[in-house]
């Protein structure tokens, strides 16, 4: 028959390893987080960089003259929608 002290310090030992196991757990959690805000951070200044230069391509397409007009804007319309892509992946990734 187990006495009662050492019934409770069995069970004292069960629950510190179970605390141990959240701590781990804890840690995994917090690593992820870290590397999730790191790699949200380089995708957010890789949507920056490509809306930059979106945006000097609708400068240059306003500055351009009739005949060039209709070539550029092919171009700034897959560049819509390869950073409107590019933007749906980034809220996908961190949803």
């Amino acid at each position: 028959m187990e006495t009662n002290d050492a019934y409770r310090q069995k069970a004292r030992a069960k629950l510190d390893e179970i605390g141990a196991q959240i701590d781990q757990i804890r840690a995994k959690a917090e690593q992820a987080e870290a590397e999730a805000r790191i790699r949200a951070q380089k995708d957010l200044e890789q949507l920056e960089i490509r809306k930059k230069q979106l945006q000097v391509r609708l400068d240059e397409l306003k500055a351009s003259g009739e005949a060039a007009f209709e070539e550029m804007k092919t171009g700034v319309e897959k560049a819509f929608t390869d950073l409107k892509s590019a933007v749906d992946n980034a809220i996908s990734k961190f949803s």
